[in-house]
């Protein structure tokens, strides 16, 4: 067999675990929340999950959120330079290049850890709320 063909089967296949675990940090880190929080074992999938989702959402509102530099970008930028403002149209394509990607990933890792940290006191009330057949344990009850 080639060496070549399992040098690059080998990398591949790092890169794809590095990716997977990458993408699921935030489930990672709810997961370490809720652990670290005496969370019944019961409730941590559920928790881990919307966590997680929360999370790519507000990744996602930061992308929407940064569009219209990116529509700057295509425009406004090429325009401004033409006109000679080169200064300008050169600071929003570098705004708009470098700085959307490292926004939104910024945006995700800070809620990645935000949401779990605050969700967390609360989970249990509210799958209690959601599904009422779950009730929280009596030492939660008490307190809520």
């Amino acid at each position: 067999m080639d060496t070549d063909l399992i040098f690059i089967t080998s990398v591949t296949g790092l890169a794809a675990i590095a990716v997977v675990i990458v993408v699921l940090l935030p489930a990672w880190i709810a997961w370490m929340i809720a652990w670290r929080s005496g969370m019944p074992t019961a409730y941590r999938r559920s928790f881990a999950l919307v966590c997680l989702l929360l999370s790519y959402g507000f990744i996602m509102l930061a992308g929407a959120l940064l569009l219209p530099l990116d529509i700057f970008k295509t425009f406004i930028a090429p325009d401004l330079h033409d006109r000679g403002h080169v200064v300008l149209g050169n600071t929003i394509f570098v705004l708009a290049e470098q700085g959307a990607p490292i926004i939104s990933f910024a945006a995700g890792l800070v809620a990645a850890i935000l949401i779990p940290l605050r969700l967390s006191r609360h989970w249990i009330a509210i799958t209690g709320f959601i599904r009422p057949d779950a009730a929280p344990p009596p030492a939660q009850r008490d307190m809520a």
